[in-house]
């Protein structure tokens, strides 16, 4: 089973350029886990709803990174 850190390893690996700063990737790794930490804590909040609350809830929140990710990709494409 995967850790956290084994996670924010694999997503650094991805997406850092070489020769990443030191306090960039110290700043990136805080933020990596206070996400991290925000959607544990909202996915235990919905734990307490009822399933249909529940599965509009995260429903709600995946369609929100989903879009989030795919406009921010259309905006780097745009940058090229």
């Amino acid at each position: 089973m995967k850790t956290l850190q084994d996670l924010w390893r694999e997503y650094r690996d991805k997406v850092y350029p070489d020769g990443v700063s030191a306090d960039q990737n110290r700043e990136c790794h805080q933020a990596f886990f206070a996400g991290a930490f925000v959607m544990f804590s909202e996915m235990s909040q919905a734990s307490e709803l009822s399933e249909d609350a529940a599965l509009r809830r995260t429903g709600a929140l995946y369609d929100e990174a989903k879009q989030t990710l795919e406009a921010r990709g259309m905006n780097l494409k745009a940058r090229n």
